[in-house]
């Protein structure tokens, strides 16, 4: 079987081989026929992009999308910080309606949860400081 390199348009370096046409994954593994592809492409005289290495900033971005600690874990954290009596307050006062079905029935809270939004700014907290809330909030079980 002869190699096909028509369809390649663009290949990056990643750790394990190559992301090619910037939506396919393909394994550094000389038997895969998509690798041997990639490898005749090279042999054409085509340069791989390197590899992409994500900024602090993107790192930071990726992990308040991704963190997400459970309810417990989050009042242990703001009672520890000394914030839970504001907190306390505002859900019984000035909550919206979502806010406190979100307070008292959500199972996990991500970083970037509106209801952590709006506790950001009631706590007058940078994202920093929220930051090392959740951080706290994760070494609690």
């Amino acid at each position: 079987m002869s190699n096909q390199t028509q369809y390649i348009q663009s290949v990056q370096l990643t750790e394990s081989g190559w992301l090619v046409n910037g939506n396919m994954s393909v394994p550094n593994d000389p038997g895969n026929r998509h690798a041997q592809d990639v490898l005749a492409w090279i042999a054409e005289g085509n340069t791989p992009m390197p590899m992409h290495v994500p900024t602090e900033e993107e790192v930071l971005q990726r992990w308040r999308e991704n963190t997400r600690v459970g309810p417990l874990q989050l009042r242990r954290a703001l009672r520890q910080m000394g914030e839970m009596a504001t907190v306390k307050t505002y859900m019984e006062t000035q909550a919206t309606e979502e806010e406190q079905e979100a307070w008292e029935y959500a199972t996990t809270i991500p970083r970037l949860d509106p209801l952590v939004v709006g506790l950001q700014g009631i706590l007058e907290r940078t994202d920093e400081e929220v930051d090392q809330l959740f951080e706290l909030a994760l070494t609690f079980p």
